[in-house]
């Protein structure tokens, strides 16, 4: 025979052989691989089950964000931008912690641990999340899933139904906190707007008072410098006017004239100068007579330096005394308040008005599709595949101890054959 021959026929001798050590062994076999699927069995059936709870997030109802729209501070804002905000709230550390200090007693056990990091780790090991829209392969038609893992449905459930409505309520009350320090900002910016514009306006009428009594006073000193000019004139005017009697008188003494009398009757009986004067267009003043002169020359000098017939003096008399007041100057510094004549003191104080009035309304945010519901079946253990495993790994272990037991009772005999 050949080498090759020899060979192959080695080879079917030691599978045969191989076989039938086997089969000899088969009882070990057995019951190697019979304790692995009795221990796996026992592991499937006696291990505490675990249930996923889970849920659906979508955007807010186009209601609630036109609520919230209606609002100046969050005109702008948009749903995904919420959902987002939503969504990172959910993964905020600080906010798993108050969610897990505030668990009942049922659900307390599910994060037992001896510090808060242990306690985030159990949590992080129980919830999860998916985010559809970035997997374009994905046919959800909601944005996110949430779930949640507890050893019973109920629990499981109930906890992730507590987690979506303390982040819903979170939220809103974040949004409503931010509304509140930025309404508290924009009030304190308008009012000091309003401040600085009001110290602007008395400025403005502290130096609109400061023109007007320069113009005032000006006005007054104006016309007391014509009053006293025309006082003085007036005074002249009486000094010629008497002066001017005093001439006539004597003239009408020497012409004899006592009564008034017309130019006629001195025609022939005047002598050189005075014929002059009565050949003069003007009526002379002496014609009226030394009585009527004399009287009115007595009237004259016996009145009041301080009374004066002018009617232009009068005027300005009247004048000066009107400017002894002046409203519009009084009214300027009587004024408290500048805002009725003030647009834009009206203008920031309307926005005051207006953005104390707006206040956040009363909703509840709702962000889940539906609430959270457990499947009826657990997630873990999964029993059949255990069963398989322990099967498989019960019988290649077992088959590899019939190989190791056979190999040594093959090298024991040959030990003694020798």
């Amino acid at each position: 025979m050949s080498e090759h021959t020899l060979s192959t026929q080695n080879d079917e001798i030691d599978l045969f052989q191989l076989i039938e050590n086997l089969w000899k062994e088969k009882l070990l076999i057995i019951l190697i691989t019979f304790c692995f699927t009795l221990g796996g069995g026992l592991y499937a059936f006696f291990k505490t089950p675990t249930y996923q709870a889970s849920a659906n997030l979508k955007q807010l109802e186009p209601e609630s964000i036109s609520q919230l729209k209606s609002l100046k501070l969050y005109s702008d804002i948009a749903p995904n931008s919420l959902l987002s905000e939503y969504v990172r709230l959910l993964n905020n550390p600080s906010f798993r912690q108050a969610f897990i200090d505030s668990a009942n007693s049922d659900s307390k056990q599910l994060y037992q641990a001896d510090s808060s990091t242990l306690q985030q780790k159990m949590f992080s090991q129980r919830f999860s999340y998916t985010n559809h829209s970035s997997n374009k392969k994905s046919n959800s038609l909601f944005p996110y899933t949430i779930t949640f893992k507890a050893h019973t449905p109920a629990l499981a459930s109930n906890e992730l139904q507590r987690y979506i409505d303390t982040a819903d309520t979170k939220l809103y009350e974040s949004l409503k906190q931010r509304h509140s320090d930025i309404k508290q900002q924009k009030a304190k910016h308008i009012e000091h707007l309003i401040k600085t514009t009001k110290n602007r306006a008395i400025n403005y009428r502290q130096d609109k008072i400061t023109v007007l009594e320069a113009a005032h006073e000006l006005k007054k000193l104006t016309i007391q410098s014509q009053l006293d000019a025309a006082k003085f004139s007036y005074k002249i005017s009486r000094k010629d006017r008497i002066a001017r009697l005093e001439s006539a008188i004597r003239t009408a003494e020497i012409l004899k004239i006592r009564k008034p009398v017309a130019l006629r009757d001195l025609n022939g009986s005047a002598n050189k100068n005075v014929a002059i004067e009565v050949n003069n267009s003007n009526s002379p003043l002496y014609l009226r007579g030394t009585e009527l002169l004399s009287a009115e020359l007595q009237e004259i000098s016996s009145r009041n330096d301080d009374l004066y017939l002018s009617q232009e003096i009068r005027d300005l008399e009247k004048q000066l005394l009107l400017l002894e007041q002046n409203h519009q100057i009084e009214q300027l510094k009587a004024r408290k308040d500048d805002s009725p004549f003030n647009e834009d003191l009206q203008k920031l104080k309307a926005q005051l008005d207006s953005l104390q009035l707006e206040s956040f309304p009363e909703m509840k945010f709702k962000f889940s599709a539906a609430p959270a519901l457990a499947a009826a079946s657990p997630i873990a253990p999964k029993k059949p595949l255990i069963l398989a495993l322990s099967v498989m790994l019960g019988g290649m272990i077992g088959i590899i101890a019939a190989l190791i037991r056979s190999s040594l009772t093959n090298r024991k005999l040959r030990n003694l054959n020798s």
